[in-house]
């Protein structure tokens, strides 16, 4: 097994990774009994616009992941700043992430979060790959689309933060 101690740029590396912007999003899908499951996730990056293509990476440990392998299907909620309580919600183990939130089904059966999110893109999973302590999963998007104009929620030095667009002298 891995420890910490392998990998001396380790400390170095989680400190300066912290420090990069991300988008949050939940990542939903659905149980072989049909029930809905999700998971706060911070990295997903769009691959490729001909096909449409996403990805995003799972620690190897989550609970999610085998539900998503089986399902083959996936939705990504990007949430809007105000849905810091929704993120920290779906981080947490042990609860009924979907008892307090507000969601729907979408097109392709897949929870959405549309109260709390700015845009929502349903996938379905197109291949896997290792990533180390994560899965990396590629998504073929079967839907995507843009909500409200709220700015979205992002998570940089361990703490969440709105953004606002700023003027650029040319």
């Amino acid at each position: 097994m891995d420890s910490d101690e392998q990998y001396p740029a380790l400390a170095g590396f989680r400190a300066a990774v912290a420090r990069f912007p991300q988008g949050v999003a939940i990542l939903t899908t659905v149980g072989a009994d049909g029930a809905p499951h999700g998971a706060t996730v911070g990295s997903f990056i769009p691959l490729s616009k001909r096909p449409p293509l996403l990805g995003v990476a799972l620690d190897r440990r989550a609970g999610i992941l085998p539900i998503l392998e089986s399902a083959g299907s996936f939705a990504l909620n990007v949430l809007d700043e105000g849905a810091v309580d929704v993120s920290a919600l779906f981080a947490t183990k042990g609860v009924d992430r979907f008892a307090s939130v507000p969601w729907s089904r979408g097109p392709h059966g897949l929870p959405l979060l549309l109260a709390h999110s700015t845009s929502v893109i349903e996938c379905r999973v197109d291949r896997t790959a290792d990533g180390g302590d994560h899965v990396i999963v590629v998504g073929a998007v079967l839907a995507a689309r843009p909500l409200d104009e709220r700015p979205p929620l992002v998570y940089s030095g361990r703490r969440y933060f709105g953004i606002r667009s700023v003027e650029v002298a040319r």
